[in-house]
């Protein structure tokens, strides 16, 4: 840290007092460093700086919009913004008393009830007028209209305005009140008396005399100013400009100070000098000064209005621990009294000094023994309020530290709290007086109002001798020190940093909220790359020669481009939420900032604005990626139909018009029946299953469970109490304290402790009820259809347009930061996508047969809606609440870092990574720990959530041995734990060839010839035959389409059962086999005595075939079971019952199952998902519900029309023509010589499997003309 003082650094710059007016003589540039260097060295030699440059100065707004008014400055932001604008008739010297300035003559009478003033000649404003004695006149009555209201007329409340006298054009006579003269005008009018033009506006023509001229400023954000050249002090100023940028607090103001956004930081906070200090790029100033802390009891209020308690809080104080903790040693005690420096200053007073046993005393005298309680309000800045806090509990006093936003402790409400924290600036005591505790005073939190203080006050005021005004200065402060309501405990000094290494302005923002982005589009490039550059048309490109730059700008990019449009349309929300939280890191003035800043302040117009813009932004954005997907799609802008919109807009009108949105089948779809387990039973069952055989799940059940049990009895184990001061700021790790100190001493490791507990159980609280809600409204739209669905659907629609973290910054802002509210609002943010999901899979449950069958046989609706429909809903929505709990986690701990969660004292793992990132480089665990902790809990539950792939196809290939050609090409899919799949196609489209190739066989004259196939993460193609042998039948099973040719007529059925279970699990006893066969027999409906056993398959029914069958494939509980149309050959009854055993099956054991047919309403029976397969390609892969309702492929459309409907009158469309053969397939489209929306590109080039959807469920279609189809 430089030695020099803050009056050194006067002297050197020839200026007088304020940063501004400093960083206007240095004659640096920020975009020249080494400029900076030599003018700084400059200097400091020869006290003569360069001119040119401009400089960039951070100041603190608290969330203030601010203004350019001369005489009602809005903050000190705004007052700051005064001083390169405004010139004043006196200005501090280097003595730091006042001196003339445009006034070459003022001098006060015998009792200074009368001033006059002569004013330099030749002086001009911004705009050429000269400054005159009219000029004056107009600015002290501006100053003090009544009409203006400016709270700084207060300190010429004598003044006789209407008498000012204009002696001639450049002399001014003053008057006031007789027996209430002001010796101390200059103090008095200098600070905030701005001289201005007749012509003056505050808005309109914000013209003054000071040494720069306003060029731009917008309110809340900077201000710039550039170079008056006809100032009136000669050569100056030397800077070109200055530019004053806004910060809402002193943590913002520090990173922008660190990442080089500006130049200069005037009285920055003590605990930020360590950090400082570690930064060779950045130069402090540290001055001792008068500016005082204090804490101040209102004398009106309980329990402040008896004195004794007054004396005793003073006692209470520890100053020197307080000014070691609060202000980080930067300062010095004070005695209760402001103006330190001042001449008249009384020293005779004794230091006043902690004494908890006469505050006790007087406590108890009070009325007080052990029991009062206070509520201490402080702003963003509570150290010296928890240091406070920590003193008054020895004394046997609780105080309840209230942090407040910096609005509201700005705010007028002030004046009614009974203790709040407070601090002012250093000026003489006849000054301080007026504005803070004395007759008529603007400022007066303390409400003192005492005969004797007040009378000599009064004569003090208009006193010109020294060393009278003295003592009725010194017998006012006695008053002061015994019965005033002000306990101030020290005098800061005044940091001021400074750098010479400008750095980037926007790079660190753009490049940190980039990197959430880059890992998404990465994937979504790479993939489309790849899919453009194994495309035939680039094959085709290369065979012509064209160089690979022009195929790859040309041909490839084009069309690799609109995926990523697309995707990158999908993030907005979660980039306006991320660009919130990267504004207030960096202190970028922002759209976000500014709706930070509007929030706290309850700027309603302001709010209203912003929202909506962001809410038009996010419809834009959309909007745009449809325009520039039909611009880079030549198919489609080159389409006759519908050729003025894009397919995105499209598709939004169509679904508005039918009024209903896009539904997504749930996980799991299955029904129960009385006697079967119950769900809870059943779940149980699953969990602990996957529990025990899946390493992903136990990864994230053992995190998870690791975290919830430290959040648990974390609290029980603190080393010290979380809000105790056991150490020094941002103390390093030691014996006692392995993780260190933060921001005020507390120990690292106890509020870590202790931390979790609320944000954990927040996050299991607002996810819960999210669901609850949610689900609850998303049943009831789906239950009573018509006008109820319409409205839910809408206003789910409206709340997810608004981005989530503005949303809830929103309410919570409106409702406040209890816990609960904040449970509340954070719940309310996730209630509209809970309501969508619930609502399309109710939707989906409520048209299976077994709901209809229930309804027929006369079951209530409550009966129908806990026995059918909630049971089948549970896993979709148990799955989203994994994801819900990531997302909580992550949104309560930007709250707290945005200064909207839990209030301090409290220990909260979000709160903290918000106290301490200042702290960063110097005390990095203060940041760490909670950060781990809540990555790691966010890490398991998300892992919970994902669930387990069980089979995952890449690229798989059959083809004839003989000629080469394709059975089924490049099938590419995946399949998670209970989902069933459903496959379907006509004959021919190479269903049983997949189904068969997925163990690993291929039919005679057939050979698998690419592609994987992993199960559970194995390739199963990689296998021998041994290996191979071993995993058929045990974690994979197959189910034939004819079980009467399936079945060994020579085996009983018992032999059948008994033969898997002695070659995959040998080590079983006689009565363990027998007891599996039995069991599950039992599960697929049949007898399970030895006469049955000994049965031959020819003796069963084709019903009994078929259970056999699955009693077969489910015995060992594999992990995945193929069924290659297992009721073609069934009646409808014995169809139906087949398909529930498979249902049943599946859901108990946990088993993913693929059921292929060409059937569609058996599918839409059993499926979650549904891949269409046409001339061995896929030609759609969609979520049941979505192929249902929004078919993509003509092929897909086709398949639905030829479905009879028994229900309504309908015509049905046969598909024409046939599938190609394998070897009569042409070189574009399979499906183009049958479709209805064929054109010549479809003739030409395969259309590529492209992903449309990615909502709840992904949705791939093959087509050229998707966007047509429907």
């Amino acid at each position: 840290m430089s030695k020099i003082t803050r009056r050194a650094l006067i002297k050197n710059t020839g200026l007088g007092l304020g940063t501004i007016a400093a960083a206007s003589l240095i004659g640096c540039s920020r975009s020249d460093s080494s400029a900076a260097n030599e003018a700084a060295a400059h200097t400091s030699q020869h006290a003569t700086p360069q001119k040119g440059g401009m400089i960039k100065i951070g100041v603190i707004n608290g969330n203030q919009a601010g203004n350019l008014d001369a005489h009602k400055p809005i903050g000190m932001s705004s007052a700051f913004r005064g001083w390169p604008l405004y010139a004043k008739l006196w200005e501090w010297g280097r003595d730091i008393q006042p001196k003339l300035a445009l006034a070459e003559f003022a001098e006060p009478n015998e009792d200074g009830t009368k001033w006059t003033i002569r004013l330099k000649k030749g002086l001009e404003f911004h705009h050429g007028k000269t400054i005159t004695a009219d000029d004056v006149i107009f600015s002290l009555r501006r100053l003090t209209d009544p009409k203006l209201a400016s709270p700084f007329a207060a300190y010429l409340y004598s003044l006789q305005r209407e008498a000012i006298k204009k002696r001639d054009d450049y002399t001014v006579e003053i008057p006031f009140a007789q027996g209430k003269g002001l010796v101390a005008l200059p103090e008095a009018w200098m600070s905030w008396g701005g001289i201005v033009p007749t012509d003056y506006d505050p808005i309109k023509n914000v013209v003054g005399a000071g040494p720069f001229k306003l060029e731009s400023f917008t309110p809340g954000q900077r201000s710039r100013f550039v170079r008056f050249e006809n100032y009136w002090k000669d050569n100056q100023p030397y800077a070109d400009a200055i530019e004053i940028i806004d910060f809402k607090d002193q943590t913002g103001r520090l990173a922008a100070l660190q990442s080089g956004q500006i130049d200069i930081a005037s009285g920055i906070s003590a605990e930020h000098l360590s950090l400082i200090q570690a930064n060779k790029r950045l130069n402090v100033v540290s001055s001792e000064t008068d500016a005082w802390q204090s804490f101040d009891m209102n004398t009106t209020k309980a329990p402040f209005n008896d004195p004794r308690v007054r004396q005793a809080f003073r006692l209470i104080a520890n100053r020197d621990d307080l000014v070691k903790r609060a202000l980080a040693g930067q300062g010095r005690i004070a005695n209760d009294l402001y103006s330190f420096s001042d001449p008249v200053y009384n020293h005779e007073i004794p230091q006043r000094k902690q004494d908890l046993a006469k505050a006790k005393t007087l406590l108890k005298a009070a009325g007080f023994d052990q029991n009062l309680k206070v509520d201490l309000y402080t702003g963003p800045d509570s150290n010296a309020a928890l240091v406070f806090a920590q003193h008054a509990a020895q004394a046997g006093v609780i105080v309840n530290v209230k942090q407040v936003e910096a609005a509201t402790f700005a705010d007028a409400v002030k004046q009614d709290w009974a203790l709040s924290t407070g601090s002012n600036v250093s000026r003489p005591f006849l000054l301080t007086v007026l504005q803070i505790d004395g007759p008529g005073a603007a400022n007066n939190k303390t409400r003192f109002n005492q005969a004797r203080f007040t009378e000599l006050v009064h004569h003090a005021l208009q006193q010109p001798d020294l060393e009278k005004r003295k003592v009725l200065v010194h017998e006012a402060q006695q008053i002061q020190h015994e019965q005033g309501g002000l306990l101030i405990w020290g005098f800061n000094n005044v940091l001021d940093a400074h750098s010479h290494q400008i750095g980037g302005f926007l790079i660190l923002p753009i490049l940190t909220l980039a990197l959430s982005l880059i890992p998404y589009l990465m994937r979504l490039v790479r993939g489309s790359m790849i899919d453009a550059l194994e495309s035939d048309y680039v094959t085709s490109a290369r065979l012509r020669g064209i160089p690979e730059r022009r195929i790859i700008w040309k041909h490839v990019l084009p069309n690799a481009l609109v995926p990523v449009v697309q995707g990158t349309a999908l993030t907005i929300r979660v980039l306006l939420s991320g660009a919130l939280i990267i504004e207030v890191v960096f202190s970028y003035p922002g759209i976000g900032n500014a709706l930070n800043a509007a929030i706290e302040m309850r700027d309603i117009p302001t709010i209203q604005a912003i929202v909506l813009l962001l809410t038009i932004c996010v419809v834009v954005v959309n909007l745009i990626a449809d325009l520039m997907t039909t611009l880079l799609t030549p198919k489609i802008r080159t389409a006759k139909k519908h050729k003025a919109r894009s397919p995105g807009l499209r598709q939004a009108l169509r679904l508005w018009k039918s009024g209903r949105p896009i539904t997504v089948k749930p996980v799991d779809q299955y029904q129960f029946r009385r006697g079967e387990m119950s769900t809870l039973h059943w779940y149980q069952r699953k969990f602990f299953k996957a529990l025990i055989s899946e390493r992903q799940v136990r990864f994230g059940f053992v995190v998870t469970s690791l975290i919830l049990i430290f959040a648990l009895i974390g609290p029980v184990l603190v080393p010290f109490e979380p809000t105790a001061l056991v150490g020094m700021t941002y103390g390093a790790p030691e014996a006692q304290a392995f993780l260190g100190y933060d921001y005020i001493g507390h120990d690292v490791w106890s509020r870590v402790l202790a931390g979790g507990a609320s944000i954990i159980w927040m996050t299991l609280a607002a996810s819960l009820v999210a669901l609850i809600i949610g689900s609850s409204l998303g049943i009831l739209a789906a239950f009573a259809r018509d006008k109820v669905d319409q409205f839910v659907t809408w206003l789910t629609d409206v709340f997810m347009a608004f981005p989530d973290l503005i949303l809830v910054l929103l309410i919570v802002s409106m409702l406040g930061r209890e816990p609960w509210l904040i449970v509340l609002t954070v719940s309310i943010a996730f209630i509209p996508g809970v309501v969508r999901l619930a609502r399309s899979v109710a939707l989906n449950l409520v048209e299976q047969e077994y709901v209809e069958a229930a309804k027929i046989l006369g079951y209530s609706k409550s009966y129908i809606l806990c026995r059918e429909i909630l049971p089948n809903m549970l896993t979709p929505l148990l799955i989203h609440l994994g994801v819900m709990l990531t997302w909580a986690v992550g949104m309560l701990s930007g709250l707290a870092f945005l200064g909207y969660g839990i209030a301090p004292p409290a220990a909260d793992w979000g709160l903290m990574i918000n106290e301490n990132r200042a702290g960063l480089l110097v005390q990095p665990w203060a940041v760490f720990a909670p950060v781990i902790l809540i990555a790691l809990f966010a890490l398991g539950t998300n892992v919970l959530a994902e669930g387990n792939t069980v089979l995952q196809v890449k690229d798989l290939t059959v083809a004839l041995v003989n000629t080469g050609n394709h059975v089924v090409s490049n099938i590419s899919f995946h399949l998670n734990e209970g989902e069933v799949l459903g496959l379907v196609g006509e004959s021919g489209s190479g269903k049983t060839t997949l189904s068969s190739a997925l163990l690993g066989y291929a039919r005679h004259g057939a050979k698998i010839i690419q592609g994987t196939i992993a199960l559970d993460g194995q390739d199963i193609l990689s296998l021998d035959d041994h290996a191979l042998r071993q995993i058929r039948g045990y974690k994979i099973s197959h189910v034939a389409q004819d079980p009467g040719t399936a079945l060994n007529p020579a085996l009983t059925i018992g032999q059948h059962l008994l033969e898997l279970l002695e070659v995959h699990q040998s080590g079983l006893s006689s009565s363990e086999r027998n007891h599996k066969v039995a069991k599950i027999l039992d599960e697929v409906g049949l007898p399970q005595d030895d006469v049955f056993l000994k049965r031959y398959p020819h003796q069963l029914s084709g019903g009994q075939q078929q259970r056999i069958l699955l009693a077969l494939a489910f015995l060992l509980q594999p992990r995945l079971i193929v069924l290659d149309e297992p009721t073609t050959a069934l009646d409808v009854t014995t169809q139906t019952l087949v398909l529930n055993i498979i249902r049943k099956l599946c859901r108990e054991y946990n088993v993913a199952a693929i059921y292929v047919s060409h059937d569609l309403t058996v599918v839409k029976d059993i499926a979650d998902r549904v891949i269409v397969l046409y001339s061995g390609q896929i030609a759609e892969d969609a979520a049941l519900s979505q192929l249902f309702e929004t078919p993509k492929h003509p092929y897909t459309q086709g398949l639905l029309n030829a479905i009879p409907d028994v229900s309504i009158r309908k015509y049905l469309s046969p598909i024409e023509g046939h599938a190609p053969a394998p070897n009569d397939r042409p070189t574009g489209c399979a499906f183009a010589a049958r479709c209805t929306f064929a054109s010549e590109l479809c003739h030409q080039q395969q259309p590529k499997l492209t992903l449309l959807s990615q909502a709840f469920d992904p949705h791939f279609v093959a087509c050229h003309h998707w966007d047509e189809v429907g």
